[in-house]
């Protein structure tokens, strides 16, 4: 029997796992969740994406549903800035890949172009440790 694919292959998950370790020092805390509803003008936003901007450049999304509820997780600790997206909804069983806003898109609803921004809508989140609420009303 060869050792040498033994050798090479506990030396490949002693690399993978540095290689998680390093990088993981970096990323957000997996039991930091944020849920909330979102509003415009008082009335549940059906769907869109919420997205929470970290100072670092960290970003965490998650698909806002037709209560208006939204779920992110693995949200980065801090100050965070928020952008509302409003998209078409995602048909249940699609992958829901939250995207930017593109500026001639047609409005959908009643979401503001500046909350599609996290520099100018003025939404912001001091994100703590652990689960949080957090509700997000917007204005026209």
């Amino acid at each position: 029997m060869n050792p040498r694919p033994c050798v090479r292959w506990r030396n490949f998950v002693a690399f993978a796992l540095a290689v998680v370790s390093a990088v993981g020092c970096g990323l957000a805390d997996s039991s930091n969740r944020v849920a909330g509803k979102v509003r415009v003008d008082g009335k549940p936003l059906r769907f869109g994406t919420v997205t929470f901007f970290g100072a670092d450049g960290s970003q965490a999304s998650a698909p806002i549903g037709p209560d208006g509820e939204y779920r992110i997780a693995n949200v980065r600790t801090g100050d965070a800035a928020i952008a509302v997206f409003e998209d078409a909804p995602t048909p249940f069983g699609f992958d829901h890949t939250p995207r930017p806003a593109d500026p001639g898109q047609k409005k959908i609803g009643g979401v503001p172009e500046r909350y599609n921004d996290p520099a100018r809508s003025g939404l912001t989140y001091k994100v703590k440790k652990g689960e949080q609420s957090h509700n997000i009303d917007l204005k026209p």
